[in-house]
């Protein structure tokens, strides 16, 4: 929702969990728990979180999210409760959808689009190239006490925009927490472009799609990877892929956002 690098507002040992929590208000309506004593713009990634954690509270266990649409609409408030109102749109013999507007204020600042499917088996593709977390620069977060971030090496063969980002706490292990937590993840990084310099800076997120591949894997940590696909009329969009330290692809998600160019000083 914000480009901006934010102030970490949350207590050391704070979890995944207790930022994305919700409180179920009536059948399908959520309203967030998290209390935060900043003024800063509410983040992107932690309300489309929520959005598919309050989607997928109203979904059968067995069906897995394969894919989440959100639309930016409004800045959020970090010290204001975000109430989400889910529509069931669909359950079907394999597939079942949901559609989720945030609102805070009497205002909606986000709507989101959420698919889930009851599939039998998991399939991805694997990878046996990927730079070991242990070898890269520890890079600042956004959310010190909530993950730790670290960016591989560069060599000849490493394309730019890779970030290793993991949680210090354990994610829990059931499939929704870890399809939010990599909502979470995919909207903390921007891709790097030698066509940009000191005078474009990121600014907030319209769009943001994103498919899961694998919620089955145990580890907590993820190799981002970022790549600046356009740039025109003020805004930008990239796509982006998520990988497991085994290698398993585990999402791939696509975001258009604003850029704010900033004029030479002389």
């Amino acid at each position: 929702m914000t480009g901006q690098l934010v102030t970490d507002l949350l207590a050391p040992g704070s979890t995944f969990a207790e930022l994305v929590d919700l409180e179920r208000v009536d059948t399908n309506v959520f309203r967030s728990t998290f209390e935060s004593a900043g003024l800063k713009a509410l983040y992107g990634g932690q309300v489309a979180a929520q959005a598919l954690a309050a989607a997928g509270s109203t979904v059968d266990d067995a069906r897995l999210p394969h894919s989440l649409q959100c639309r930016y609409l409004r800045p959020g408030d970090e010290t204001r409760p975000v109430v989400f109102r889910v529509d069931r749109d669909l359950d079907g013999r394999r597939f079942s959808a949901r559609r989720v507007t945030a609102w805070q204020a009497g205002k909606a600042i986000l709507t989101a689009s959420a698919s889930f499917h009851a599939a039998s088996t998991v399939t991805s593709s694997d990878r046996d190239d990927l730079p070991r977390p242990t070898d890269g620069v520890e890079r600042a977060s956004r959310f010190p006490a909530l993950v730790h971030t670290q960016e591989p090496v560069p060599t000849e063969r490493t394309p730019p925009g890779r970030l290793w980002v993991g949680f210090h706490a354990p994610v829990a292990p059931d499939p929704l927490a870890r399809a939010c937590a990599q909502a979470f993840v995919s909207d903390l990084t921007t891709p790097d472009s030698p066509g940009w310099d000191d005078h474009v800076e990121p600014g907030p997120s319209l769009d943001h799609v994103m498919w899961f591949h694998d919620l089955q894997s145990p580890q907590d940590r993820w190799l981002v990877e970022t790549e600046l696909e356009a740039a025109t009329s003020e805004r930008y969009t990239y796509r982006g892929r998520m990988w497991s330290e085994s290698g398993r692809r585990v999402a791939t998600f696509a975001q258009e956002a604003l850029y704010v160019e900033h004029q030479h000083q002389h």
